[in-house]
């Protein structure tokens, strides 16, 4: 929150940058509501001191009606305010017409009858442009698979053993001495039944709303105070190792560099005792770290394989920092049919580590270009055969009731013409969520809506 641009009290939720919204005018409908709410209640409806927990409040807390906060405050006047703070931007006024519009009704009914009667907030607002609603269709289910996955790994309660299992950990091998960890395949499951790191993998067509889906779990880290940092894969970048991850996590260190000096400082201390003398193994690969840690000794050359596993090691512990139960950590790598194998390696590695915790890896992929021998694939068939559960979330194309749904959001009627144009629009995009939007869009350019 450091980060962000205004006064966080009267931000709107796709202001704080944790929605997966963009922003238009109508986030200035949210912070005249929340102005409007302080002027009729005499206090803002989140007040902590906390800002992670104000954002969470404007993205997920319903706050009291003015009304219910002071009898004297006419119950039309709450709801206009209701409707300008609504938590989406759909709900709330589409023009700043239709909100004067609601006034003058309140304030003539003033004048004439010195009371303000119920009415229908918004019902003179006209739609001047074309508004795509940018809310989730038909992903309700997916979503709630996410939310629940970080749930789980965010609780931080161990996952149940038998009692029979020896839960006692090996003595750790010297890593420069071993090619990267594998486990037999027939291997009890169950040993890895405590560990708290998941892994996601969303597919589906190009274009189907894989990020979109996958951003929605915004809401329950903000509230964990957690971190979310994606990176994603490039088609032509797949010769440079880590490319990805390097992006979320620098990512990640810019977050942490908004922070204040005390912060920085109890950052500092935890990283570099979790990597000890071989912090050049991570500035070598994240640079910006040194922001942070400052310029670290040289570490001993050593062949391939042993530097290799030096760095997994490094790593491992270099991770396990920011993914703790006060702030669990979600990385999000976005195109996976693009990975490099020293990604997926990398991922292998953690996601199997037992002593791994409050962790969630997402992977996004789409499945039309990737092949049984295709990287990808290989890696998560090792991951299963270790016993490791890879959760698998496929997107279908939107069937004909959610395009019916979002076109007659879009159009703000329902009608006939309205059931007709949205079965055209499903036939001739196949239910893809971006062909839609872009084709809706060229209807309305050329003046054909």
């Amino acid at each position: 929150p450091n980060s962000v641009e205004g006064t966080l009290a009267y931000m709107s939720p796709e202001q704080t940058g944790r929605m997966n919204r963009t922003l238009d005018y109508r986030t200035d409908f949210y912070s005249l509501g929340i102005t409007f709410y302080e002027m009729l209640t005499g206090k803002l409806p989140f007040g902590s001191n906390d800002p992670l927990e104000i954002v969470y409040s404007h993205i997920a807390v319903q706050p009291i009606y003015p009304h219910q906060i002071n009898s004297q405050i006419p119950v039309a006047l709450s709801e206009i305010v209701m409707k300008l703070i609504a938590k989406n931007a759909e709900d709330r006024y589409q023009s700043a017409t239709g909100l004067l519009a609601d006034l003058e009704i309140s304030l003539h009914q003033l004048e004439a009858t010195g009371q303000i009667t119920e009415f229908i907030p918004g019902r003179l607002d006209i739609l001047s442009q074309l508004l795509i609603p940018q809310k989730l269709y038909g992903r309700e289910q997916q979503v709630n698979e996410l939310l629940a996955a970080f749930e789980r790994v965010g609780s931080g309660s161990p996952k149940s053993l038998p009692p029979n299992l020896n839960t006692e950990k090996p003595a750790r091998p010297n890593a420069e001495t071993l090619s990267a960890p594998s486990f037999p395949p027939n291997q009890n499951t169950e040993k890895f039944a405590h560990c708290q790191s998941e892994l996601m993998l969303v597919s589906g067509y190009s274009g189907i709303g894989k990020s979109a889906v996958v951003n929605e779990i915004s809401k329950p880290i903000t509230r964990s105070k957690g971190y979310f940092i994606s990176g994603k894969f490039d088609q032509l970048k797949r010769n440079i190792p880590y490319a990805s991850l390097i992006q979320a996590f620098n990512s990640l260190l810019r977050q942490l560099l908004t922070e204040s000096a005390l912060s920085l400082e109890i950052w500092r201390t935890k990283i570099l005792t979790a990597v000890g003398t071989e912090g050049q193994v991570i500035a070598d690969v994240i640079p910006k770290v040194e922001l942070i840690i400052g310029k670290q000794p040289e570490v001993p050359e050593l062949a391939p394989i042993e530097s290799q596993n030096r760095f997994n090691r490094v790593f491992k512990e270099f991770i396990r920092v920011f993914a703790q139960k006060e702030h669990p950590l979600v990385i999000f790598l976005d195109d996976l049919q693009w990975a490099d194998s020293a990604t997926l390696k990398l991922m292998q590695i953690l996601i199997t580590d037992p002593d791994q915790e409050y962790l969630l890896l997402i992977g996004a992929y789409r499945d039309n270009e990737v092949s049984p021998t295709h990287p990808l694939i290989q890696t998560v068939e090792e991951l299963e055969k270790t016993g490791t559960i890879v959760n698998n979330i496929v997107l279908q194309p939107l069937d004909l009731a959610n395009v019916t749904e979002l076109v007659t959001e879009t159009l703000n009627t329902c009608t006939e013409k309205v059931t007709n144009i949205a079965d055209l629009i499903w036939n001739k995009t196949g239910g893809n969520p971006f062909f839609l939007t872009q084709l809706l869009q060229a209807l309305y350019q050329d003046s054909l809506l």
